[in-house]
């Protein structure tokens, strides 16, 4: 067994309160790897108090792009994924709120919410995830954006992780 990092793009709805409800991740077919709806399921603890950062960074993120908190995740059935709110704070709040309006406005926007997560896996079969490490708001998803939940990558992988290309 081995352990891998990955970026995932999730989608979401904007709430009256003006947080976001988040699909986080949901179980299937992404990169080559096979997310089963158990090690979703038992991941859901993993997203609380998970942050939010305007772009991906593999290594260390800034202050100043911190943009929100994930809170009261749940395992949606219907959905085979974890499903959140996002609550807009930090230095990046406000952007986080005009963007994601604007991003679930129209389907068509080159920017999406994007999962990185670290897991383990036994050949293509995610085994456990094991570290939510941010979800956050990115542009141009490698796999583009959709209503339903695409897989996305971009970056190398952190030292001693390996990291899956996306499939075409």
């Amino acid at each position: 067994m081995t352990e891998h990092r990955q970026q995932l793009t999730t989608y979401g709805e904007l709430l009256a309160d003006g947080d976001f409800e988040i699909v986080a991740i949901t179980a299937g077919i992404g990169n080559g790897w096979n997310f089963t709806p158990d090690a979703i399921k038992n991941s859901a603890r993993l997203w609380e108090g998970a942050h939010c950062f305007i772009d991906h960074s593999w290594f260390n993120h800034s202050l100043r792009d911190l943009a929100g908190v994930c809170s009261t995740p749940q395992w949606d059935d219907a959905l085979q994924g974890i499903r959140l709110t996002l609550k807009a704070n930090g230095p990046s709040g406000e952007l986080l709120k005009q963007i994601g309006r604007e991003l679930l406005a129209d389907c068509t926007a080159r920017v999406g919410f994007s999962a990185d997560i670290s897991f383990t896996a036994s050949k293509d079969d995610v085994v456990e995830i094991v570290k939510v490490h941010s979800l956050d708001l990115v542009y141009d998803p490698a796999r583009g954006i959709s209503p339903r939940p695409q897989f996305s990558t971009g970056q190398p992988p952190s030292k001693g992780q390996h990291h899956a290309q996306p499939q075409q």
